[in-house]
């Protein structure tokens, strides 16, 4: 399912004096390999021209074809999906060689599965805390562990990751504490809490002796996870995020 979809409409149609030319998609942060759909509106250009949607390719960002069409005044075309990355799009009218209008550009992020152990190893602007691996017996089932945090009895202190210039948009994280910690202590309270700058703080509450599982959002570069459990007994995590570029970094 894509999440967190919005309207890319960049800045106003660019016109050569044979009418206007706009490209758009409602859908500019889609999943890996989903189709993307452009909206295209070419009023006042002559129905016999042809229109070109291109895409940049490479790293001379050279513009290629991906789609063609006749002009009209409200169009739809469908492009291939893509792998994860960030894509750059617009549309010319054409009457043979020459150009009667252009669009002004438009970017798709195409996004993917990092998991926590990927973004640990790869990620330049990304810290995770005590990253690692093992199983603990939790509710007296095994799960398997990528990262741990000890220490934080509570919500809002020390994070357990902190990332910036990041490229995700979502985190899925399980949290657990051990059942020997359970036994031995009688923790109570369990948590998770994603912190952004440009937004309210995202808690999730858990319990003893189960995986707890929580969602984020993530709609900022620079955000920060901490775990929690009652007396500061060690926390164990793992997760997956969804990003545009395999490092999850811009």
């Amino acid at each position: 399912m894509v999440t967190g979809a919005v309207l890319a409409l960049g800045a106003a149609p660019v016109s050569a004096g044979q009418g206007r030319l706009t490209l758009a998609t409602p859908d500019a942060r889609v999943d890996a390999g989903t189709a993307i759909t452009f909206e295209v509106s070419a009023p006042g250009v002559s129905r016999l021209a042809g229109i070109v949607v291109e895409r940049q390719f490479g790293a001379r960002r050279g513009w290629r074809p991906v789609a063609r069409l006749r002009a009209g005044t409200s169009l739809q075309v469908t492009t291939a999906g893509l792998g994860m990355g960030r894509y750059v799009y617009r549309a010319l009218a054409m009457e043979g060689n020459r150009v009667l209008a252009r669009s002004s550009l438009v970017t798709v992020f195409s996004y993917g599965t990092v998991s926590l152990t990927q973004l640990a190893s790869r990620s330049r602007g990304t810290h995770v805390a005590n990253a690692g691996s093992g199983t603990i017996m939790v509710g007296g089932s095994p799960f398997t562990w990528h990262a741990t945090e000890t220490g934080n009895d509570g919500p809002g202190q020390g994070a357990s990751i902190t990332a910036q210039n990041s490229s995700c948009r979502s985190l899925n994280l399980q949290f657990a504490v051990s059942d020997a910690e359970v036994q031995h202590g009688g923790v109570g309270q369990v948590g998770a809490g994603l912190t952004e700058s440009s937004s309210t703080v995202q808690n999730s509450n858990g319990a003893a002796s189960q995986v707890n599982v929580a969602n984020f959002t993530i709609s900022s570069p620079d955000w920060g996870l901490s775990l929690w459990a009652s007396y500061g007994v060690e926390v164990y995590y793992t997760g997956t995020l969804s990003c545009w570029s395999p490092t999850g970094d811009l």
